[in-house]
């Protein structure tokens, strides 16, 4: 009898054993979903992923269209203008001296030097509306009869011959200041055109340096003659159609017509 209820009592708690672990494990899969429960190797759940995939999707659209707005406002905005300007010392040295040789005492001699009495005859009836024929083209007359309109001339003088002296109504200086300016600039655009030809700078330099002290240059530069007013128009178109051969698009376009209004002006 003792056997039988001590096999009886082994059974019984056997039994219960059972019970409480398919209770236990009733009551995990209750509480625990299977979308929190982690595998075996300690990857995530399936459920873990998802919820992972769709935040991350969450972020990226909302980045993608903090990035379209941000596109947008920069479209309206207005377009920026920069200009970028380089400055070459030894360009405005070579500046420097052409202006100092070529306008240092400019109203020396206050005589009519050689072709000044012809020039100085057209200023005189230009001032005064007079209708006269000229076989060659007006444009450097008209530029000095401008500089002696603002400076005051009344086309008064009479230029009677070589070696006259002028009087104190005509300014000197003011006639002879145009072909002065163009003189000068003759020095710093030949430097600017062999740079532009791709020749070393010394050679660019020496060439600007002939240029400067050439006595023809200067004797031309320091009295109201034509000469240098039509080689720096020349020079000048030569230069902005060497610079069009360097550029591309447009802007080759618009050094293209620079240079032939340039040209254009050294004819006329």
């Amino acid at each position: 009898m003792m056997e039988n209820s001590t096999g009886i009592r082994k059974r019984k708690n056997k039994q219960d054993n059972e019970a409480k672990q398919v209770a236990e494990e009733c009551i995990t899969e209750k509480v625990l979903p299977s979308s929190l429960r982690e595998l075996g190797d300690g990857a995530p759940a399936e459920g873990e992923i998802e919820s992972k995939q769709e935040l991350n999707g969450g972020i990226s659209s909302k980045e993608t269209n903090l990035t379209k707005e941000i596109s947008q406002v920069k479209k309206k905005e207005l377009p920026s203008l920069k200009i970028y300007l380089e400055i070459d010392p030894i360009w405005l040295i070579l500046l420097f001296l052409a202006l100092y040789t070529r306008l240092y005492n400019l109203e020396q001699p206050k005589h009519i030097v050689f072709d000044e009495l012809h020039y100085g005859r057209y200023v005189s009836l230009y001032t005064k509306g007079v209708f006269f024929f000229d076989a060659h083209p007006p444009l450097g007359k008209q530029l000095l009869y401008l500089a002696g309109k603002a400076a005051g001339y009344n086309g008064n003088f009479t230029f009677d011959r070589i070696g006259s002296p002028y009087t104190d109504a005509v300014p000197v200086r003011a006639l002879r200041l145009v072909p002065a300016i163009a003189g000068s600039l003759l020095v710093p655009m030949t430097y600017q055109l062999m740079s532009a030809l791709s020749v070393s700078q010394w050679s660019a330099i020496l060439a600007a340096l002939l240029v400067l002290f050439e006595n023809c240059f200067l004797a031309q530069s320091r009295f109201m003659l034509l000469e240098c007013i039509q080689l720096l128009f020349g020079l000048a178109g030569i230069l902005c159609t060497v610079r069009s051969t360097r550029r591309s698009g447009a802007l080759a376009a618009a050094w293209l017509c620079v240079g032939s209004v340039a040209l254009g002006c050294c004819f006329s």
